[in-house]
């Protein structure tokens, strides 16, 4: 894949005096979600700025869980060897189609839009003191590189909630209570749908925090909406069982984390 990289670099990039690299590996691309991570969190207000309004202006994203909390790393940035604040703002090459080929291909696949990591995304942001934007530019919605088994995983839950009772509970008895952790651009953890949709069987529309119905239904299917919470989180060692989960509505999910 290296090879490959280098070669596509020769075919995109123009001479190294006026346009930065593209990244060639993993471990390249892992290093800048490093760097403008640092600069989210630096003591200097300038590399603070900085990262926010990359993260702001963003359209896909990189993904990088550490310390159980997601980092958005826009594709623009995390695309160029060994980028930095100074070697970015002074290069021409900005473009985020080229970095998105490249990390496609570091990836294994193209970068999908996801609810679940708009609504992480949403709350990142609010963590960093930023006002995301509602929509990309030309009203595009973020993307993000996320596994394919996890991309399927609300696919899943929707078959889980239409088979057969007895079967799921069958799956449910063999199951592992630790789920498997997945790392390619993002860890993330391989979730079992059974426990999801028996949650979600269990509470009949009515949100488990605060006893109110679901506050809408989902377009998709018309059931009510409700989200699945770990009483302990996977983060912490915490088990993906019926036992450890609640349906909730969306404020008291919210709440359940932040309050």
């Amino acid at each position: 894949m290296k090879v490959f990289l280098q070669q596509y670099r020769l075919a995109t990039n123009e001479p190294h005096e006026r346009h930065m690299q593209t990244i060639l590996t993993y471990d390249d691309l892992l290093e800048n979600v490093d760097t403008l991570r640092s600069y989210s969190s630096s003591p200097h207000a300038e590399d603070r700025e900085y990262a926010r309004q990359l993260i702001r202006q963003g359209v896909c994203f990189v993904v990088h869980v550490a310390g159980g909390e997601p980092f958005f790393a826009p594709s623009r940035f995390v695309g160029y060897k060994a980028n930095t604040r100074a070697a970015h703002a002074t290069s021409p090459t900005k473009d985020g189609r080229i970095t998105n080929e490249v990390i496609n291909i570091i990836a294994g696949s193209k970068p999908n839009h996801s609810e679940a990591l708009e609504l992480e995304y949403q709350q990142f942001c609010t963590r960093l003191g930023i006002k995301p934007r509602d929509k990309a530019p030309f009203g595009a919605s973020r993307r993000f590189w996320i596994l394919s088994k996890a991309s399927n995983f609300e696919t899943e839950v929707v078959r889980s909630l239409n088979d057969n009772p007895a079967e799921r509970k069958k799956r449910l008895r063999k199951a592992p209570k630790k789920p498997r952790s997945l790392a390619v651009i993002v860890n993330v953890f391989a979730r079992n749908p059974d426990v999801v949709a028996e949650v979600l069987l269990r509470a009949k529309g009515i949100c488990e925090g605060c006893k109110k119905e679901a506050p809408f239904r989902r377009r998709s299917d018309n059931t009510p909406y409700l989200e699945v919470h770990h009483k302990v989180r996977l983060a912490d060692g915490g088990d993906d069982t019926v036992e450890n989960a609640l349906a909730l509505c969306p404020n008291c999910h919210r709440k359940s984390h932040y309050a």
